[in-house]
Formats: C-alpha cells, structure tokens, sequence
C-alpha cells in the first residue's frame, strides 16, 4: 500500500505561492473580514465579476497565514485546465502526491491530506465548477484539517461553503474633497497612481487631475485590471484623454503584461471569458440587459429580455444565474423591491454583443415600451402634470430619450422626455430639462400627438424656473395644439398648465376661466378624480380673486368625492385648499385641522405640502409663536426653491407678511437661528415639524434624537449609521451590505431627513453618541 503524505513548506516540495512582482495596494478591510472567516469557515470562497481582483487578495490572504499555521499553503492553477477530470490529478500535483498504479486520484489526496494541515488556494474554478465542487466536498468531509481558499466568478454550492463577493476598490465620495490627500485616501485611485509611476516614473496627483482620476476609476466601477490596463495608457495619453476615450473602452484597455493569462490581457477578453460560459439564455439576457445603464427591476428586465427566444417564465432563475455569476449586482431597491445593475464595463461589453446580433434597435424599443407603460397614470389618477415620477428609472429614461430622439420617434422622445424632465425637476436639475424639452420640440413634427405633453412639462418648468413669458407661450401652443383635435385626457392637461400659469403670475381671473374648462372636460369624458382636482383649483383661484363663497362651493362639491383617496395627492390638495379658504374667512380653528389633515393624508411630496406648511406658519405668526412662524416658513422656502414649485402672487405676500410681523417680535440672533434651523429641514422632517410642535434642533439636538432617534430609521439605516461613525466610504458601505453606493446615498438622505441631520458628520457624531448611549 502506498503511504501518502503532503510536505509542509520547509521540505521545498508542491506549488508555492508565487512572488508578486508588483505592490497590493488598499483591500485593508476585506482582509481582515476575510482573516475572521477563516478562523470559523474551512471553505472560503471569493466569488466577483471579471478582473475584480479574486486570485491577487486570495494570495495575498494566504500570504499573510505563511510562517504560522497552517503547515502548508498550496496554489492549484485552474485557468489552463480544459478538461474538468483533469482537476484532480492537478490538485494532487500542486500538493505533491502521486498516485499508485490505478489508484483513485481524489482518495490519494485526502489520504495525503488526513493529519497535515493544508490550506489550499484553489485559483479560477468557474468553467470547472461541477468538478471543483465535487472534489473540495469529498476531501473537506474527509480531512478535517484542509482548508480551501476558491476564487471563481460563481459559488461552488458546497455545504459549508462561507461565500465573500470581492467589489470593486474604494472610490472617492462624488462631491468629496479633491485635495490629493483625500483623493489618495481611495484604493482605487491609488492603484491607479502606483501603476501609472511605472510608466511615468514622474507622475504626480494634482488638482488639475485628481478628479478626472477619480472619474476614470468611477466609470470603470474600481475594477483593479481595468484601472491597470488605463494607467498603462499614461505615457501615450493624458488623464483627461483617456477618460474621453472611455466609451470605447474595449480598444483603449487591450494593452496587458505578456505573462497575464491569455483572458486577463485585455478587458474584452476578461468579460469575454465570464459570456463564454453561460448558458445560451443566460447570454441573451446578458446582452439585452445592457441597454439598461442604471437599475432595473424582474419586470423591467422580462419587458427587454423576452421574446420567442426567452421566456417571461425563465427570467427569475435566468437573472439570478447572471448574478450568482457575478454579471449582474444586486442593490436595494428604494420601494422594498429587489433590483439590479449591470457594472459598465460588462454593459458595454453586452452594447457590442447586441450590435454584432442586430438587436439594438429591437431591445430599445421594447425598453420605451416598457417606460411609457410606467410612466402614465392609470384612468382618473390625478398626477400633475400627468405623468407617474419614475426617479428610478432616470438613467434608463435618458437611455431611450437618446435613441428616440437619434430614429425620430416623436412620440416616444416627447413622452419620455418630459419623464425624465420630471425626474431631474425632482433632483433638483431644473435648467437640463428645460433645455432637454427646448431641443426634443425643436426637431419633432407638430402634429406629434404627445408633442403637447412635452410642451405642457416644458411650460412647467419654464415656471418654476420663473419665466412666466416663456411659460405662458408654451402653454397657449399645448392648448392650440389640443383645440378640436378631440383628445380629452391631453386637452385637459394643456387647460391646466394655462390655468397655472395665470395662477402664479397672478392672473386668478384668467385661471378661473382656463380651470372651468378643465372641469368641463373631465365631466364629459367622466373621470371623477380628475373632477375633483380641478374643481379643487378652480377653488383656489377663486378664493385668490376673493370670491370665498364659490370657493367653498366648489369645494362641497370636490371633497366628499375624495374621501375614499386617502393618502391621494387629489385629497391632500383639496384639504390644503380648504385650509386656506378657512384662513380667508378667519377661522383659524378649521384652517389648521384642514392643514394638519392635509399633511397627514399623502406620503411627503412638494407640491401637497409645501401651502400647508407655509399656512401653518401664517397661523403661528398670528397665534405669537415667532419662532414656529420662521422655522416652518423657512424650510418651505427652501423646499420651494429645491423642489422648483412656484407659489401664487398673493399667497406669497401673504406669508411675507406673516414671516415679517413673526420677526419683529424676536431679537435679530433669534430671528436668523430660527431661519437658518428651519432651512435645514428636509422635507419628511418639516412634515413632522408642521404635525407636531415639539421643536428639536438639527445642529444640536443630539440628546433627544440619542434617545428617539434609533426607533424612527430602519434596521438598516441604523446599520449603515453605524458604518458611517466608523468611517467607512459610501463604496465601502454598499460592498459590505451588497447594494450600489447609489442605494446607500439615498438611505443616508433618508437618514438625515428623519433626524433633522446636515451632514456626514453629523450622522456619525449622532451614532457614536447612540453607541455609547446603548453601551452606557
């Protein structure tokens, strides 16, 4: 019989670990969870997408463990390997045992291995994956003192098995620092910097491209290959040439060392490789995919996906194979749901798939169909202007906007053009869709059916940038446009925008003639909602021209239809309404239960609560209570000016008014620190403000929000609080948790709004006092 046995390192037998010839830069973190691991999990196995840097931390970790246990370290190659039974006489090779005459390959390692304790770095199994995972089970349930360290783009799907998804390095924050410092401070831009020196030994981080590194870094999504194959384009290229030359990215990073494996010399070979082994509908969900640069959902990605070739019931199982092999992220959808992304590089790898197949335009134009679908409201929805938000969606928007507008699909450019203008309006980006809107209209037909959509957004926003001219110009050409053409649903919606545009320009007569239309119109194609939302403005109008007693008729009329919408934005409109015809006729008492109730009633949206809020700040002058009177109107002039809503002439006098008498009453210092707290407030915390008059102030109110603060966020907001006090990055955030950095943005805002907090800092000072407060 023969005995077999694996030597430890000092013997100079089987595979060592080789040489780095080049430094590891950043990866602190991950190598210390991945040493934690360890110590608890004998199957350890980094999976992530291509060139992300798997082999280099897995030697780099096993580095670390030479020189103590275990006896042994050992690197089993897979890359070269075509034929899968050829796995364990390689393993057994690199671990130095040589089978007998017959012998079973895999019982002479686990012989070998019985009592040495081996730690076995097992490079590159995913196109042997079956084999990989039939070997490592049966030699970890034989020998209780083998450990394995895999690398591979997809789990092995062994008991036991601890997986750790290896992302992309450390980004800088986007509106971070730019000093060198800062920047140096992310693992990718120093990657980047270290490898570019050995190319141009001179090259130095400076103001001027310190952020156009970080752009490069950003746009390749920190993967260490890319960003090794760009640095190398520095003794040719400045950094500001390389990150134009990014969109053909393929042709720009094709430049590897001779001794990189075949597949790793180039990025198109490197996300070549990772297509290559996917199943034939996992490839055509791969490529159809990429016409989706932001986040998407199973239902977004069945409208792109399926066809003859695909079906709607395959998407869930095809979509999570993609994942589980590394092509698509996971991130955490806004709304509970579950949502994905495709990092760019393989996006753009899939761009080139889809071209060479002939599939562009098919893909794109089910993505529009899909958005349009989204975007409108169902029948007597009332959302004005009358298209559903679609924040999620903005880059997949732009996407189609682009291509529409390339093919002269008016239709679709002018619907989902003004979408997206709405997205950005809600981002804050108002002046980029007006000029979006100014050159979709300028090359589409005027007889364009949704061309008065466009025109209506446009005119909206040319008001909330405060240009009544332009505003009124573009609202008269809806209404022209919609005049006899019989189409209801878009004639309202042009009356409409007329009637609020003379409303804010403070026309209320002109608006009350353009808003009976609107009513007349609704009626006729029986849409009660819409109904009641009109006559709710018709109200208003009303009530700005004085004629309180028609305003209060209609609004007989309006509300009793709403009060089964509630949380609607037609009830939360029609109750903030009659809150201010109350206030009109001085019952206070009325006007602040309509406000209070309007603000109760709808989820926080500007234009619901932005009247209510500022009346609640009338009502506080009056009752003496200056300093409520200033933080209210405060945050709502600033949510105002954010969220781009403009507010009626005489409304505004009304709580200029109202603002000046609240000032007089307090010394200038208080006057300006009540402002100044009140504009801080973001728009879920002013709500709550408006709802309850316990005040506590966002620079210094840590006490109370130590003690309440950790019972208003999620789980997860507390989490990631938590990993902000600890000083983590936002990509360092979404790596650890598995979500986008974008994700984890938005949960930060959301953090901030719910406990009245201005910045990072303050969020981390917040939840350090939590933690010694719990700890205390």
């Amino acid at each position: 019989m023969t005995v077999h046995r694996i030597e430890t390192e000092g013997a100079g037998s089987g595979a060592h670990l080789p040489v780095q010839l080049d430094s590891f830069v950043g990866r602190k973190r991950e190598l210390g969870e991945l040493n934690d691991l360890l110590r608890w999990h004998r199957l350890l196995t980094l999976v992530g997408t291509a060139g992300v840097g798997k082999t280099r931390l897995a030697l780099e970790l096993a580095g670390q463990l030479r020189g103590r246990p275990p006896d042994s370290v050992r690197l089993v190659r897979l890359d070269s390997v075509t034929d899968g039974a050829s796995v364990p006489r390689l393993f057994a090779r690199c671990l130095g045992v040589r089978e007998g005459p017959g012998e079973d390959v895999a019982r002479a390692v686990a012989e070998a291995a019985q009592d040495c304790r081996t730690l076995v770095v097992l490079d590159n199994c995913e196109h042997v994956l079956e084999e990989c995972s039939a070997l490592v089970g049966w030699l970890l349930s034989s020998c209780p003192a083998l450990s394995v360290i895999a690398t591979s783009r997809e789990v092995l799907r062994v008991p036991g098995e601890m997986t750790f998804r290896v992302d992309g390095l450390s980004l800088p924050e986007l509106g971070g620092t730019r000093s060198r410092e800062g920047l140096l401070r992310s693992d990718a831009v120093r990657l980047f910097v270290e490898r570019a020196r050995t190319h141009e030994r001179h090259f130095e981080v400076t103001a001027d491209n310190g952020p156009v590194i970080a752009t490069i870094c950003r746009h390749l999504d920190g993967n260490p290959l890319a960003i090794e194959l760009a640095s190398r384009r520095i003794s040719m290229f400045p950094v500001e040439e390389i990150l134009a030359r990014l969109d053909d990215r393929f042709e720009l990073l094709n430049l590897g060392t001779r001794t990189s494996a075949g597949r790793h010399r180039t990025l198109r070979d490197a996300i070549g490789w990772s297509y290559g082994l996917l199943n034939e509908a996992e490839q055509i969900a791969c490529r159809r995919l990429s016409v989706l640069p932001g986040e998407f959902d199973l239902h977004t990605a069945a409208a792109v996906c399926c066809g003859t070739d695909l079906s709607q019931r395959a998407m869930l199982e095809v979509v999570a194979g993609l994942e589980v092999k590394s092509l698509v992220v996971p991130t955490a959808g806004q709304r509970g749901t579950a949502r994905f992304r495709q990092q760019e590089s393989i996006r753009m790898y899939g761009l080139e798939q889809l071209r060479l197949r002939g599939e562009l335009d098919l893909v794109h134009n089910r993505l529009a169909t899909r958005l349009v679908r989204l975007a409108q409201p169902e029948p007597d929805t009332m959302a004005f202007p009358g298209l559903l938000s679609l924040e999620e969606e903005a880059d997949n928007l732009f996407q189609v906007v682009v291509w529409a507008t390339a093919r002269g699909d008016d239709e679709r450019a002018c619907l989902l053009g003004a979408a997206l203008a709405r997205c950005w309006q809600e981002q804050g980006y108002l002046e980029e869709g007006s000029d979006l809107l100014g050159a979709i209209l300028a090359r589409t037909r005027e007889d364009c059916r949704d061309r008065t959509v466009a025109l209506v957004y446009a005119a909206w926003l040319a008001l909330a940038h405060g240009d009544g001219g332009k505003a009124r110009a573009l609202a008269d050409a809806a209404v022209a446009a919609e005049r006899g053409m019989e189409r209801p649903d878009l004639l309202h919606e042009a009356l409409g925008i007329r009637g609020l545009v003379e409303l804010t320009l403070g026309a209320p007569g002109v608006a009350r003639w353009r808003f009976r239309e609107c009513v007349d119109v609704a009626v006729s194609i029986q849409r009660p909602g819409m109904v009641a939302w009109w006559r709710q403005h018709l109200a208003l109008a009303a009530a700005e021209a004085g004629d309180l007693e028609e305003a209060e008729e209609l609004l007989r009329e309006a509300l009793p239809s709403t009060e089964d919408s509630a949380g609607s934005p037609v009830r939360a409109h029609g109750l903030a309404v009659a809150g201010m015809v109350a206030l009109a006729r001085g019952d206070t008492a009325t006007a602040s239960e309509h406000f209070r109730a309007s603000l109760r009633s709808v989820a926080p949206a500007p234009y619901q609560c932005l009247y209510s809020l500022e009346a609640l700040a009338v009502l506080s002058a009056q009752e003496g209570r200056a300093e409520r009177a200033l933080r209210l109107a405060s945050s709502a002039e600033a949510l105002r000016r954010r969220h781009s809503v403009p507010a009626a002439p005489t409304w505004r006098d009304r709580v200029d008014k109202a603002v000046t008498a609240a000032r007089a009453k307090l010394p200038h210092k208080e006057n300006s620190a009540a402002a100044a707290a009140g504009s801080r407030l973001g728009l879920e915390a002013a709500r709550a403000y408006g709802l309850d008059d316990h005040w506590v102030d966002p620079a210094d109110g840590a006490v109370d929000r130590r003690r309440n603060g950790g019972s208003v966020l999620s789980g997860r907001e507390r989490k990631i609080s938590t990993m902000v006090a600890e000083g983590l990055t936002n990509r360092q955030i979404a790596a650890r948790l598995g979500i986008s950095p974008r994700t984890v943005d938005a949960h930060l805002e959301h953090i901030r709004n719910k406990l009245d907090l201005r910045s990072r800092t303050q969020i981390a000072i917040w939840a350090a006092g939590r933690i010694d407060h719990e700890g205390s």
